[in-house]
């Protein structure tokens, strides 16, 4: 991959491109899935576009999800967002697990019309339902194994998921929990997926992995999606750290390109099989003080 100057470090990753035709060019036996997930493995779906999802469900108006109003009372991390976000109207900070629920709120509805999502689970009527049980999974786990950089505005309106990855220990999510949210048909086609993502991903160079980033659709078009991942990458100018992610769209792309991503070695995108999207692996090489490091987007690491 080239870098924002043209330099191509010395131990920048490759990868050979791939373009399955089917389900069945790229498809993992049922029986062979513990041996699939041995090792490093953290590739649910690709990065959206971080600012255009209109994944808007009928009946769901402005303001708070309604899993938000549901704890709006008994959590007290919500409480504290809210508190926060009044004095500090743009502000991200590091998510806890008390924010879980919402953000799988959140996530569930910006992804809903993303063309992987439409994808993987084809039926838009059961596709939030398997997306709440689907994002728990990965939230969950990017709280304990990673980081989830959190956007508030009195309510959560962005949030963007990061893994250290490529080193030795690198732990896998829970497939039988992906699986039961998922159902066979799903649990299926997200196997091929994860499948191709693992032969994209660059290996033997430590790095961080964005595998979800999200905006609220009532809060889209506002640069929350550039925020989150602008805070993170000055933090990752600084301590030298490269990334790396899977755009599912043009516009999408456009947006990383923008921020110093490049398309890695070797590829360009690959393609879902069965007329499914196109996807491009894209790496991030670090140039520090390429942004200055504001103090306050540093307090969600405290």
């Amino acid at each position: 991959m080239t870098g924002p100057n043209n330099d191509t470090p010395a131990t920048e990753p490759t990868a050979t491109p791939t373009k399955p035709a089917t389900l069945a060019d790229v498809h993992t036996p049922r029986e062979a899935i513990p041996d699939a997930f041995a090792g490093p493995r953290h590739h649910p779906m690709p990065v959206p576009d971080a600012e255009a999802h209109t994944g808007r469900l009928p009946g769901r108006s402005a303001g708070r999800t309604q899993d938000e109003a549901g704890l709006a009372d008994r959590d007290p991390d919500l409480a504290r967002r809210r508190d926060m976000s009044a004095a500090h109207p743009v502000h991200v900070n590091r998510a806890t697990i008390g924010d879980a629920r919402s953000i799988v709120a959140l996530l569930a509805d910006a992804f809903h019309n993303d063309p992987v999502s439409g994808w993987l689970l084809p039926d838009d009527r059961e596709r939030r339902r398997q997306h709440m049980g689907f994002f728990l999974v990965f939230v969950e786990h990017a709280l304990q194994h990673g980081e989830v950089a959190l956007h508030f505005n009195n309510g959560y309106t962005g949030a963007a998921l990061w893994l250290d990855t490529g080193t030795t220990q690198d732990v896998a999510p829970d497939m039988n929990r992906v699986q039961e949210a998922l159902g066979d048909e799903g649990f299926e086609r997200f196997m091929v997926l994860d499948e191709l993502m693992h032969k994209h991903h660059p290996v033997g160079v430590h790095h961080s992995y964005l595998p979800f980033i999200a905006v609220s659709p009532h809060w889209q078009g506002q640069g929350i999606g550039r925020l989150l991942l602008q805070t993170r990458l000055a933090q990752l100018d600084e301590a030298g750290t490269p990334a790396y992610l899977e755009a599912s769209s043009e516009r999408s792309r456009n947006l990383y390109a923008r921020l110093g991503f490049r398309p890695l070695d070797g590829v360009e995108r690959f393609t879902l099989p069965d007329g499914g999207p196109d996807l491009w692996p894209m790496w991030w090489a670090p140039e520090p003080h390429r942004w200055p490091v504001n103090s306050r987007w540093n307090s969600w690491l405290s």
